[in-house]
């Protein structure tokens, strides 16, 4: 948007000075140099450098049109972009409340470390949203971490620790896997419980 604004207001100085320049030769300068101008602003907003390790999606009027990969990216110069993170990330959850068979308070911290596929991150924006981290991932580990500890009762919780674990994070995965999302590891890091 702000490049065809850009592009209008030169376009309106080129006229006016094209019309009420008093020389030609004055007009023909000022002309040349406001052209240059148009040419650098344009072939300012048309390069794009992705760092390593993230990937551009590309829109257009507010509508994704596209992704380019880490390296030189051209865009048109009216598109917009919005970065986006395709190496491993990791999101630690602090006391997640969970209960035993017999209904003993479990608290627990857990890390999760997750990719998304380079390939699909203009569908999951365009399906899920920008905040797709607290609409798929968040509640996820908190809903199957709690159905996997009930399972045990509360003397056995700390044993099956690696059951616990290994159960969250395959459910966490197949949950996952149709928006392309992949957890590499899931870590218990602290189980505590509340006093009987």
């Amino acid at each position: 948007m702000i490049w065809i604004v850009a592009m209008a207001l030169l376009a309106v100085l080129l006229l006016v000075v094209r019309f009420a320049a008093p020389a030609a030769t004055d007009r023909r300068t000022v002309s040349i140099a406001v052209v240059v101008l148009m040419l650098l602003i344009t072939g300012w907003r048309s390069v794009k450098v992705v760092p390593s390790g993230e990937v551009i999606v590309v829109r257009t009027f507010g509508d994704i049109t596209g992704q380019r990969g880490e390296g030189l990216g051209l865009i048109a110069p009216w598109q917009t972009v919005d970065g986006e993170s395709i190496r491993v990330q990791n999101a630690r959850f602090e006391d997640i409340s969970a209960f035993s068979a017999e209904t003993q308070d479990v608290f627990a911290t857990i890390e999760i470390n997750y990719r998304v596929d380079d390939r699909a991150v203009q569908d999951l924006l365009r399906d899920v949203g920008t905040n797709w981290f607290d609409v798929l991932i968040e509640g996820r580990v908190q809903n199957f971490f709690k159905e996997e500890t009930v399972k045990f009762e509360t003397d056995e919780v700390a044993p099956n620790r690696e059951v616990i674990r290994r159960a969250t994070q395959e459910r966490l995965s197949a949950a996952l896997e149709p928006y392309s999302i992949e957890v590499t590891e899931l870590l218990i890091v602290n189980v505590r419980f509340s006093p009987a």
